[in-house]
């Protein structure tokens, strides 16, 4: 995630923005907490569970251009305007297909719109890394000033910058080869696991102010069985909680033990008639 999370008062005190409903407002600014580097934010309906907002808050900042939602992932339209990390700061993008849809304007303000002249958002971070990488050679040449071969720096450098694209495939290979082992029991554990620093409590009358999840957990459950029977096992957990006092370990896997639990016995009634 981004170290630093900003806002603009170009955009926050602007008209358009102040005539939001107070949930839509405050709905950006969740989004804005949970975005990474560039601004996008995975699985934001999550987002809205969480913080019991509407699909129609985020269809309004949609509809008012201060968002846009692609292939289910939400982009703060205006995040590099309040948003500059360094260099040296910056991490892989998530999402390198769709920052080759998104285009940086002058106002540094993302569009979805491809026009002459503007650069996309994959071809500036690429930029960034260029100008890292011309650094790490220009100090490495300081350094070796004194060498007897100093061209060997600017060499490595070189060797360095043409082979960056062939180690970032051969990553790209070899983290697809890591996902495919195990079963979809140890990837929802490696899920939960990174997002464990998020956890937080679900409010209102389903979570009930005691039920414990991460926004990727939320997303994750809401995948696979569905929002009806998320919000059902949800309930059942929270209310469970309340009326025993006992402690879950992991409300996460108890939901979905449950659900797959409910799911086995339907499926054994139903081959059984």
């Amino acid at each position: 995630m981004a170290e630093r999370r900003m806002f603009t008062t170009q955009v926050v005190d602007s008209d358009e923005f102040l005539e939001l409903p107070l949930t839509a407002q405050a709905l950006y600014f969740h989004l804005g907490m949970r975005a990474d580097d560039d601004g996008f934010v995975h699985k934001p309906k999550a987002v809205l569970r969480t913080v019991l907002a509407s699909g129609e808050d985020l269809d309004r900042l949609v509809e008012r251009g201060f968002v846009l939602l692609l292939d289910g992932i939400a982009v703060i339209r205006h995040w590099r305007q309040a948003n500059v990390l360094k260099n040296d700061r910056l991490r892989p993008l998530q999402f390198p297909d769709l920052a080759g849809r998104i285009y940086l304007r002058e106002d540094k303000s993302y569009t979805d719109q491809p026009q002459p002249g503007l650069p996309s958002l994959r071809q500036v971070r690429e930029a960034y890394l260029a100008e890292r990488l011309q650094r790490r050679g220009k100090r490495a040449k300081a350094e070796n000033g004194g060498s007897k071969n100093p061209g060997s720096t600017l060499e490595n450098f070189g060797s360095t910058l043409e082979n960056f694209g062939t180690r970032r495939e051969e990553k790209g290979r070899e983290q697809n080869r890591t996902e495919e082992k195990g079963n979809e029991e140890n990837r929802t554990q490696v899920k939960a696991a990174e997002a464990e620093e998020e956890m937080h409590t679900l409010g209102g009358t389903l979570g009930k102010g005691v039920l414990l999840l991460t926004d990727r957990q939320i997303g994750d459950l809401m995948e696979k069985m569905g929002n009806e029977a998320f919000d059902y096992y949800a309930d059942k957990l929270s209310s469970y909680i309340v009326q025993t006092g006992r402690k879950v370990r992991s409300h996460y896997r108890t939901i979905l033990q449950w659900w797959q639990e409910d799911r086995q016995v339907k499926e054994g009634d139903a081959y059984a008639l």
